[in-house]
């Protein structure tokens, strides 16, 4: 009687599929660039807004109610606006935020001091302590900022030599600082607006 060999046919190793995680869409945009996006948007808004804030309250000023109180909110509307452009534009302009480096807030320059001056002094005229010579010295801090931040040049000159001029005496001051806190207003009203639309559009495209 033959012997009978069999052969066994070694076993398949188990092969086990693992969901692979979704590729995103190169359509959206990149978490860093999201970020920028919505900073960007967010400060040129408030920029927008705050700048308008200050056109009508100057406005009301130089009608002769309340002037150097609601110059004081002007004032310190203008310093919000200036501080909020000079975020928006560092932010939008920062190569180290693109490359998901931390923003650094000394990158804001001027913007920031002439920001910070206007709603300091702002508040500081506002309850009463020597009001007219400190919103001189506003005119002339956000004037400054907006010069030396290279964005609305007219309207850094004209307020800063207005505030000048406040100080000098040469006419009115309140008067004086009212139609700086105007023009620093409606040149933050443009600029904000513009940066706004720009920024909303890309983001619709994206």
């Amino acid at each position: 009687m033959m012997p009978t060999f069999t052969t066994e046919t070694p076993a398949k190793p188990e092969v086990i599929y693992h969901p692979t995680e979704p590729v995103p869409s190169s359509t959206e945009p990149a978490p860093t660039e999201r970020t920028r996006v919505g900073v960007t948007t967010t400060g040129s808004s408030l920029e927008t807004l705050c700048g308008a804030g200050a056109v009508v309250l100057a406005i009301i000023a130089l009608a002769g109610y309340l002037h150097v109180y609601l110059i004081a909110i002007a004032t310190i509307a203008v310093g919000v606006a200036v501080l909020a452009h000079g975020v928006a534009v560092a932010v939008r302009s920062d190569a180290s935020v693109a490359l998901g480096k931390p923003f650094v807030l000394s990158d804001l320059g001027s913007e920031l001091l002439g920001g910070i001056a206007g709603i300091v002094l702002g508040i500081l005229a506002l309850v009463g302590f020597v009001p007219v010579l400190l919103l001189s010295i506003a005119a002339i801090a956000v004037g400054g900022a907006v010069l030396f931040g290279g964005s609305m040049l007219l309207g850094g000159i004209g307020a800063a030599v207005l505030g000048i001029l406040a100080l000098l005496h040469i006419a009115p001051a309140p008067l004086l600082i009212a139609i700086a806190m105007l023009a620093v207003g409606a040149a933050m009203f443009v600029s904000g607006g513009a940066l706004t639309a720009r920024f909303a559009r890309r983001a619709h495209r994206a």
